[in-house]
Order: C-alpha cells, then sequence, then structure tokens
C-alpha cells in the first residue's frame, strides 16, 4: 500500500468527468435581469446627478423639492431620449405635468 492508493484511477476519472454538469451559459432571462439591474443602476446615478445639478430644487419655478421632485426627459424615451445627465431635468410634479400639457 502507497500512499497513491486513495488517488482515482485513470478510469475513474474519466467516468466522473462524463457524469460532471457540462458548464452552462447564463439564461436570457438571467442575462435580462442583470441588463435590468445595470440600466436601473445607471437611471439612479443619472437622477442623483440631475438632483444635485439643479440644488435640489424644480428648475422652473425653483421650488425646494429635496429629492422628492420628478425627473424629466427633454427629449422623450419614446422618440429615442436617455437617461443621460443632459437630456434630464429636475422639476416638482405640478412643473412636471404642465410640461407635458403643454403649459411650458
Amino acid at each position: 500500500m502507497g500512499w497513491f492508493d486513495h488517488l482515482p484511477t485513470l478510469e475513474e476519472m474519466h467516468r466522473t468527468r462524463r457524469a460532471m454538469p457540462k458548464a452552462t451559459l447564463p439564461t436570457r432571462k438571467a442575462v435580462k435581469t442583470q441588463k435590468a439591474v445595470t440600466a436601473k443602476a445607471q437611471r439612479t446615478v443619472v437622477r442623483a446627478q440631475a438632483v444635485t445639478k439643479a440644488g435640489h430644487r424644480c428648475e422652473m419655478c425653483h421650488t425646494w423639492l429635496g429629492t422628492h421632485g420628478e425627473a424629466h426627459h427633454k427629449v422623450k424615451r419614446s422618440q429615442g431620449g436617455k437617461w443621460t445627465d443632459g437630456n434630464i431635468k429636475y422639476l416638482c410634479r405640478a412643473c412636471h405635468q404642465n410640461v407635458h400639457a403643454g403649459k411650458r
């Protein structure tokens, strides 16, 4: 009996290797979830930048909002607008509704 007796034989290693599950690629759902998490993190960062840039005030009426304002896209997302600092305005609810109603 030698020190190598507890090691598997070559045949056992091949048998075990065949029985091992193959490496799997991430599912589409997992990839979508990861993209969603990344996109949400980006939106959070851009929104925080807009709040800071606006000094926590509505960019139209200058009312103090703290972090309770709304992010308005200058170029609508449906028209290709992105979540970037240059495309976001920080507005109070009333001003945001007025913008979408065409009053401002």
